[in-house]
């Protein structure tokens, strides 16, 4: 599951490419927006689960990343930002009618992330998994497509920055 939710918190840097065998050009420009609004709003569903994964609690029907053994140096999103993603993502409110897509560091958002994922997936892998390689090699190549997505993702938010 943590994994899961892991890879959705970068579905906004990742084009799908099936979409341009369904629809025409035409019908990919009308629709354009909506689809990276949907990845957007999925990618900042996950970041808001994940950063609850990574804070401690005592509640025990939620999966925590202490639960693991891992000590955990928290969220990685503070609560005010939380409260805006709520705001505009979790409840039908009007300041999210206001702001369609109010502005997000998503990428920063992925590298805090990244900081939080890697060490845990590194240490649930070298911990829980030691003797199962197919598991050790599933996550292996999680941690794989993680470098190679925040390469694109901050060659990308550059080449944004500069344009």
């Amino acid at each position: 599951m943590f994994l899961q939710y892991y890879l959705w918190s970068f579905s906004l840097l990742v084009f799908h490419r099936d979409l341009q065998r369904l629809f025409s050009h035409e019908e990919l420009k009308k629709w354009h927006g909506l689809t990276k609004n949907a990845h957007f709003f999925t990618s900042l569903l996950a970041m808001r689960i994940l950063n609850e994964f990574f804070r401690r609690t005592d509640y025990r029907e939620d999966m925590r990343a202490h639960h693991f053994g891992f000590r955990s140096r928290g969220r990685f999103i503070s609560q005010r930002e939380i409260d805006r993603v709520s705001r505009v993502l979790m409840h039908a409110s009007y300041a999210g009618l206001r702001l369609r897509r109010p502005h997000w560091n998503i990428v920063d958002w992925c590298r805090r992330l990244t900081k939080r994922a890697v060490p845990f997936l590194e240490f649930v892998r070298d911990t829980h998994f030691r003797r199962s390689a197919e598991t050790r090699a599933e996550i292996d190549s999680y941690l794989s497509m993680t470098a190679k997505l925040m390469a694109y993702a901050e060659k990308a938010a550059l080449d944004e920055e500069t344009a």
